[in-house]
């Protein structure tokens, strides 16, 4: 009986799942579970790009899902932009209309790749502009000496989620939508097909009837392990937030300005220009447990010295300063996110496990659970995700193989582990390296090859 329903996570997921599902059923009752600060929420840690084209990714599941994570973005980013005129707050809270994607002169084989399939991508369905030389030097005044080739991704925007969930907040207030501030301890499923959710906060409980789980990657630990979910892990995402940035080109204040994936689990440099006049500079990542995890001080000072030397020049750089930005990126273990309804507690769905795209597509897995409310069959883009489901092999041994030393080389030579001189070497190490791994990663799971840049956590839990 659809008459009262929980959500917890309070995310942008979350968030919008309560509006557009109170919009449909006004006399539902709605609880969304979350503290009302969301902290480490990947909603608001993060850089918060529409981005489709320039997140796309060509590692091992480039021919079986590439397609499919295309259409889910550009279907969801167009529904962001209806979403934002309803509202009436489009000026509020898109800040760069356009991403401008560069590719330094001493790019990587790793980036090379990534940055040609984009543009390749982009191009074919008339989504880019190749930036001619003058245009180079117009975006990057200091540093256009360094940039091999840049694009320009048309209507790959930028959102201020600091401003969206200002309004997002008050619109479900409006409604009537109850907001538990709160984190979850347990859920359990009861004998007469309900939900009990024990919050941490005065020991309370909720019975509910349906839920929605949109709690990234603490989803799968807050359950009874009879559920039977797929295992979660999360990536740990540092940023900088600069203050004052009036003084750099007009290109950060007006547009995204951003990489390809440059390391495979530990992207690229993207800046984002927010609402409040301040640049939000990320993200460096790692992957670990679910838990509560602190900044990684390499990755500050790769963002930094690359924001310096690769985008503005150390004059402009130099009397920059801010504040650090840490959100937890939901994963699950085999890498593809975990979106539908349990197999067999069908009154339970989960919107979860989608790394760094969560914001992008949130419109169109909004659409996905009111079609699981509706009793519907949810669309074909995200059949096979639900919660309970068999991991889902990345490839075969050689493609994995492949992009683990294809992405660590990348990354290495990013951080300046080893000189370019070594690479030869470096990549001979690589491959015996990832040549053991995936033996071991295959005898914890028979007949699964996981996720590449998941097997070292992995491997280092089990020893």
């Amino acid at each position: 009986m659809l008459d009262n329903l929980a959500i917890v996570g309070n995310g942008i997921i979350g968030t919008l799942c309560a509006i557009e599902i109170k919009k449909k059923y006004p006399k539902i009752k709605i609880q969304i579970i979350g503290d009302k600060n969301r902290p480490f929420s990947a909603s608001v840690g993060a850089g918060a790009m529409a981005n489709v084209y320039a997140e796309i990714e060509n590692g091992p599941f480039k021919d079986a899902n590439e397609a499919r994570f295309l259409n889910i973005g550009l279907k969801a980013r167009h529904k962001w932009l209806k979403i934002f005129d309803q509202l009436k707050i489009t000026k509020k809270v898109i800040t760069a209309k356009d991403t401008i994607v560069f590719l330094k002169k001493n790019a990587s084989s790793f980036e090379n790749y990534n940055y040609n399939n984009m543009k390749e991508a982009a191009l074919a369905d008339k989504k880019a502009h190749l930036l001619v030389k003058n245009k180079v030097k117009q975006f990057f005044p200091n540093t256009y000496n360094k940039i091999q080739e840049a694009t320009l991704l048309k209507d790959e925007f930028a959102i201020c989620t600091v401003a969206l969930f200002n309004h997002l907040d008050k619109i479900k207030k409006k409604y009537g939508i109850i907001s538990v501030n709160s984190h979850v301890k347990k859920i359990k499923t009861l004998s007469n097909n309900k939900i009990r959710i024990d919050l941490q906060n005065e020991n309370k409980s909720l019975v509910v009837n349906n839920i929605i789980v949109t709690a990234g990657s603490n989803s799968e630990s807050i359950f009874d392990k009879k559920l039977k979910l797929i295992p979660m892990l999360q990536g740990v995402g540092s940023a900088i937030i600069l203050n004052d940035i009036n003084d750099l080109p007009n290109s950060f204040q007006n547009y995204v300005v951003r990489t390809v994936n440059r390391g495979g689990a530990q992207c690229g440099l993207h800046t984002v220009p927010r609402s409040n006049g301040t640049l939000y500079l990320g993200a460096g990542n790692y992957i670990s447990r679910p838990g509560i995890r602190a900044h990684r001080l390499e990755t500050i000072r790769y963002l930094y010295e690359l924001f310096s030397d690769e985008l503005v020049g150390k004059k402009i750089a130099y009397p920059l300063y801010g504040n650090l930005s840490l959100g937890y990126r939901p994963r699950t273990m085999d890498g593809f996110p975990c979106i539908g309804n349990h197999q067999i507690y069908q009154n339970i769905f989960f919107a979860t496990g989608t790394n760094r795209v969560g914001l992008t597509w949130a419109p169109e897995i909004v659409n996905q659970a009111l079609k699981w409310l509706d009793g519907k069959k949810i669309s074909n883009d995200f059949e096979g995700w639900h919660p309970d489901r068999d991991m889902i092999s990345y490839g075969n041994d050689k493609k994995c193989i492949d992009y683990f030393v294809n992405s660590r080389l990348s990354a290495g030579l990013e951080h300046n582990n080893f000189s370019e001189n070594q690479t030869n070497k470096i990549k001979k190490e690589l491959t015996n390296i990832a040549n053991n791994q995936i033996k071991k990663i295959k005898k914890l799971y028979p007949g699964i090859i996981i996720n590449p840049d998941n097997w070292q956590i992995i491997l280092n839990n089990e020893s």
